[in-house]
């Protein structure tokens, strides 16, 4: 079975972590709530994801610091916005993902 981990940052109405809750019944998910957490070893993670609200158009500010800190070259990545009035702007996300990719 694949060893997930989620990194995520919800605040305002918590619906981002009411979500990630319902995801990690699933199955082998591990939420790490990034605020609290800027150093952990995720190398023993298959899939690694990054979850946070909307802010100015990117995941917020915890989420990206933590990926460039954190991510290990070469995983497999994936990304949840839970704020849909605009679509974000991928690009920093991206370029920290790029930057380890394997």
């Amino acid at each position: 079975m694949m060893k997930t981990a989620i990194v995520y940052y919800s605040e305002h109405h918590g619906n981002t972590k009411k979500l990630l809750d319902a995801i990690a019944k699933q199955g082998d998910v591990t939420l790490i709530e990034a605020s609290s957490n800027q150093h952990t070893d995720l190398s023993e993670y298959d899939l690694i994801g990054f979850a946070s609200g909307n802010y100015y158009s990117k995941l917020h500010d915890s989420v990206l610091q933590f990926a460039e800190k954190n991510l290990p070259k070469g995983k497999k990545v994936f990304l949840i916005y839970t704020y849909g009035v605009r679509e974000p702007n991928t690009d920093v996300i991206e370029g920290i993902v790029n930057s380890k990719a394997g």
